[in-house]
């Protein structure tokens, strides 16, 4: 994994079903891992739950810096497993205690619902993250979904962010293919945009390093300099 992400040669990279110090993972901090191993400076690790002696969630790694906001709750089953949407500022510089100046744009992500059972809960974490993004911008919103293009869930996030794939992709745009090449592959990774982000190209790199294939794309930040 580590060895994949290095060669994506990206600034920003989320990732879900992280672990960090449960017995399965062999007692490793898998985000410092790879942050470490992929030459990434800068990693934000949102726990979501307790498991297995350690603690399991989703993660941010960055070559800038960041400054961690507070999670948001997304609406959950009873019983289910937690959902937050990770907040976090991204910066060209940070001062010494942490915080960031010259703020680049805020980032977005999130490990949604996996159920197919789970489609009005998907919808309804959705509406809470247009709500909570709404005031963002510019703003990237980076996860995995878990529900495929056209669905309630996907139509909501559409109606208020560009979905970079579908504006800019090339080539496949299957992200996971849970049954290998039995079924076709399905689209429920995403990468969304917010109107004062241009969309510039997304691709996706398959791998066998996971069940789910690396989403990328390369975008610009409308009046800045530097893409």
């Amino acid at each position: 994994m580590a060895q994949l992400i290095a060669s994506l040669g990206v600034d920003l990279i989320a990732l879900q079903e992280v672990e960090r110090g449960t017995r399965a993972g062999g007692g490793v901090n898998q985000a410092d891992f790879l942050a470490r191993a992929a030459g990434f400076a800068h990693v934000f690790f949102l726990p979501t739950l307790e498991r297995d002696g350690g603690d399991y969630g989703i993660a941010l790694l960055s070559r800038l810096p960041i400054c961690p906001r507070p999670p948001l709750a997304l609406p959950t089953p009873a019983h289910g497993e937690a959902r937050l949407l990770g907040l976090a500022c991204l910066a060209s510089k940070a001062l010494p205690w942490g915080c960031v100046t010259d703020r680049l744009l805020t980032v977005a992500f999130t490990h949604l619902s996996h159920r197919p059972d789970r489609a009005l809960i998907r919808w309804r974490q959705a509406r809470a993250i247009v709500e909570a993004l709404r005031v963002e911008s510019p703003c990237l919103l980076l996860g995995d979904f878990n529900g495929l293009p056209g669905t309630a869930m996907h139509r909501t996030l559409s109606a208020h962010f560009c979905d970079m794939f579908a504006s800019v992709g090339r080539g496949r745009g299957a992200t996971h293919t849970p049954l290998g090449t039995c079924l076709p592959g399905l689209r429920i990774d995403f990468l969304f945009t917010s109107a004062a982000i241009r969309p510039r190209s997304a691709r996706v790199v398959e791998t066998a390093a996971s069940d789910h294939h690396a989403l990328v794309g390369d975008i610009e930040l409308v009046n800045a300099t530097n893409g």
